[in-house]
């Protein structure tokens, strides 16, 4: 699942040769564009990028100049002051009211968690981010896990409703909302996504064996999603869009499974073709699922 479009701090952008440490902010440092190749069409309504000699649904429209790979940037957090003098940050400060600030904090937070984990998250830097106090912070959030809960449940939850739950309460054909779907995804893919990866898939990872509310907070997400894709497909099956002899349940068990592994090994890989082409074998998938 990509990121949700939060209004967080500006790009960080370290040297593409070094690995960021969440310890201290870094300077920022120009984005490179990555090289790329031409493009040709084949008649198997695929494009080559003849760079690679990877292919990618034509349908896509991957511009050729967002075909590259190259090492991916960080984000960049330039302080408050640099803009704001201290009595503008003092005016902003007084005017919130108590939803924005906890909006506010949530932001923070999330790309916080995103780019450090949430072990590693400072709750110093968040503050930073915000200009918020850290007794406004406590009087939103008790603890830490309180706030990385708070994220879960009230930006990561929403956000997923939104790209996977909405398209697909639209029409009978689940296929054809699923495949939009990915087909967006391989699209707009950029080096940033993959640089952090699915903040679902990161806390799963990282937190799942550490603490059992997190576990249990991140199950409830995936059964959900599971749960929306299995109801799709039946209603697909019903309307003769899905083969009748599919396992409802079960297919969306492996698409939930398929979306999450391909994000896992585009980060690790630090490869937006490698992701690109792992999410054209799960269209190729649901193509399967035609009569």
């Amino acid at each position: 699942m990509p990121m949700p479009n939060a209004s967080i701090a500006p790009s960080r952008n370290p040297s593409s040769t070094t690995t960021k440490t969440c310890s201290s902010p870094t300077s920022p440092a120009s984005t490179k564009n990555s090289p790329s190749g031409s493009s040709s069409t084949t008649p198997n309504d695929h494009t080559i990028d003849s760079a690679n000699n990877h292919r990618y649904p034509s349908s896509c429209n991957i511009s050729p100049s967002a075909k590259g790979g190259g090492r991916i940037q960080g984000l960049d957090e330039i302080p408050i002051g640099r803009y704001f003098d201290q009595t503008m940050v003092d005016t902003l400060r007084k005017s919130r009211n108590p939803e924005q600030t906890r909006n506010d904090l949530l932001a923070a937070a999330y790309a916080e968690i995103l780019e450090c984990g949430f072990q590693a998250a400072s709750l110093e830097r968040i503050l930073a981010k915000t200009s918020v106090s850290k007794g406004a912070l406590y009087h939103h959030f008790g603890t830490k896990q309180e706030l990385g809960l708070a994220v879960v449940h009230d930006v990561i939850a929403p956000d997923l409703a939104r790209r996977w739950f909405a398209p697909l309460s639209e029409g009978d054909d689940p296929l054809e909302q699923l495949d939009k779907i990915l087909c967006d995804k391989i699209a707009s893919a950029d080096e940033r996504v993959l640089r952090y990866g699915c903040p679902l898939n990161n806390l799963i990872q990282e937190m799942s064996p550490l603490d059992e509310q997190f576990r249990q907070a991140l199950q409830v997400i995936l059964e959900r999603w599971t749960e929306v894709l299995a109801q799709a497909l039946a209603r697909g099956q019903e309307a003769g869009h899905v083969r009748g002899d599919v396992v409802a349940a079960e297919a969306a068990l492996f698409i939930v499974a398929g979306v999450e592994g391909c994000v896992g090994l585009g980060k690790n890989a630090q490869s937006v073709d490698a992701y690109r082409r792992c999410l054209g074998q799960l269209r190729l998938y649901l193509g399967s699922l035609r009569p």
